[in-house]
């Protein structure tokens, strides 16, 4: 099946929709205004020459958990991209591969199964997830991806064992309550997130932490991120003999008068002990 917009700078409207049983939807980007979907087995739709004027394509799940895979191209001039899972909240779920290209992403979470994604590489995109209960992120092989993570909340970050890894879950609150979509990212060389309060959690082994109040990047195991403009920041360094080095500077002020910019919790020590170097 073939889609012709005629090119131009109009808005054209592409709608797919699925079943009322768990449907896989993959969604490919093969040029600013082009690419190809299809749902299950079912025939591929090609789409061409949309028009470069917000063009919006929109996935609709409907029932049972269903699965987007949605593969993203340099210069996308597509508008936005609405996913829908659809009814019940379960476990839909959406999973993104980047252009080989230099990404700039922004992800907005706005409950457990909302939330918008920007993906900017030349032309600009949004995604609008909506009853989606997992999504994943990967920025592939360029050298200068950044992502960040707006909110308003507290933010609680794992990094991953790679580089630019990690899974980000915001409570709008009050405190870890009201839990939002999580984010789960891979490949990314620059990760800034900005909240009132920031939680890391290490891991299970003998972790490395370095906090940098210069700059507000903390890095985990050789994994930075920038957590700059955040008021309070704790770490819950978890298992094993963990060594945190706090650097000089002047971010991390605390949320208030008084209020502790820094917290750490050394967690259950392994066969020796945690330690704590301030400078």
């Amino acid at each position: 099946v073939s889609l012709d917009g005629g090119a131009g700078a109009g808005a054209d409207q592409v709608t797919v929709n699925g079943t009322g049983a768990a449907n896989a939807f993959t969604l490919s980007a093969t040029a600013s205004v082009d690419g190809e979907v299809r749902v299950d087995s079912g025939p591929l739709v090609s789409f061409l020459d949309l028009g470069s004027g917000g063009s919006d394509i929109t996935l609709n799940g409907l029932g049972g958990d269903d699965a987007f895979a949605i593969t993203t191209v340099a210069n996308s001039l597509i508008g936005d991209v609405n996913i829908n899972g659809g009814a019940p909240s379960g476990s839909d779920s959406a999973t993104f591969t980047l252009a080989n290209t230099d990404d700039t992403v922004t992800y907005t979470p706005i409950s457990a199964n909302q939330g918008t994604l920007v993906v900017s590489n030349g032309g600009s995109t949004t995604y609008n997830l909506s009853d989606v209960e997992s999504l994943a992120v990967d920025a592939t092989g360029a050298a200068a991806d950044s992502l960040t993570v707006n909110t308003i909340g507290t933010y609680v970050n794992t990094p991953g064992q790679e580089a630019g890894s990690g899974t980000a879950l915001v409570y709008l609150g009050p405190g870890l309550s009201n839990g939002t979509l999580p984010l789960n990212y891979r490949h990314f060389e620059s990760v800034n997130f900005v909240a009132t309060t920031a939680i890391i959690t290490g891991s299970a082994g003998d972790d490395v932490i370095v906090v940098d109040r210069a700059s507000g990047v903390v890095t985990v195991n050789g994994n930075p991120t920038d957590y700059s403009g955040t008021q309070t920041f704790v770490i819950n360094a978890l298992g094993g003999d963990d060594r945190i080095t706090i650097l000089a500077g002047a971010e991390f002020p605390g949320a208030g008068a008084g209020a502790a910019g820094i917290v750490v919790i050394g967690g259950d020590n392994g066969g020796g002990s945690d330690s704590v170097i301030v400078n």
